[in-house]
């Protein structure tokens, strides 16, 4: 997942990557902070996806911005941001489990993490990283929720037969649309997000990476601009089908639901 995002200094690629993890920490390496990442899913995505229709439905319908792109990107940026900070705790939590290594012995599992985060930093180590977070989710929550409602506008008018009404084609596209837009536009975020994350602070200590902008700062001096996108292909082909699923599921549940599709 995220996690991935700085894991290029030790493999080329991402096989490179997986077949190292796979060779020195076994095959059930790959599923390390799973339990976390699908509660982060539970909580997060759920979270943002109904705050989005709330922030949305805050601009009233004679304001000049309603049902335009600024008013779609200000209620993802809101939506985002609101369960970011939310679900930070879980999101620690996952982004420790998956870079703690076999032998490292530093965390036996999600409940072990929970617990010695809190012991050994305190209840701000569960929200270590909480800005970069909150910075890089409300960037992605908001091209992602608001390309994905302008993708549907523009394929609706392209003229093209199977986008000329509200169904699983136009979500599948508009869909692939965001999901590309999405990770190119947050991945810098998402790389300081996990670096931050994962730097382990004991109580009344500094981290290497004291801010945002400082890690990302940091990084292209030491690593160049490149090491800003590091693990882009692994983000991608996780968070593109991500997108995807998502959007088509939910779009289809709202329907079944009788409620009305995506602004």
């Amino acid at each position: 997942g995220e996690a991935t995002a700085h894991s290029g200094a030790r493999s080329a690629s991402l096989w490179g990557a997986l077949r190292t993890t796979v060779k020195e920490e076994g095959f059930l390496a790959l599923t390390k902070g799973l339990a976390p990442a699908l509660l982060r899913s539970a909580t997060y995505s759920t979270l943002r996806l109904n705050a989005y229709d709330g922030f949305y439905n805050l601009i009233p319908l004679d304001n000049p911005i309603f049902n335009t792109f600024l008013h779609r990107l200000y209620a993802g940026a809101s939506a985002g941001v609101f369960a970011s900070f939310v679900a930070n705790p879980v999101e620690v939590i996952k982004v420790r489990l998956q870079a703690d290594r076999r032998g490292a012995g530093r965390y036996r599992g999600t409940v072990h993490a929970l617990t010695s985060i809190t012991r050994d930093e305190g209840l701000r180590g569960l929200w270590a990283g909480a800005a970069a977070h909150m910075q890089r989710s409300g960037l992605w929550a908001a091209v992602q929720l608001s390309t994905y409602s302008q993708s549907k506008t523009l394929l609706r008018s392209s003229g093209l037969s199977i986008f000329q009404k509200e169904g699983f084609w136009l979500h599948l596209g508009s869909s692939f649309v965001c999901g590309f837009l999405t990770v190119t536009a947050a991945h810098p975020l998402d790389v300081a997000k996990t670096r931050m994350m994962n730097q382990l602070k004991m109580q009344n200590a500094k981290g290497v990476y004291t801010s945002t902008w400082q890690c990302l700062s940091t990084t292209v001096k030491q690593e160049g601009f490149r090491g800003l996108y590091k693990g882009w292909l692994p983000n991608y082909i996780r968070s593109g089908t991500h997108a995807v699923i998502m959007f088509v599921v939910y779009e289809q549940t709202r329907s079944w639901l009788g409620l009305t599709y995506m602004s």
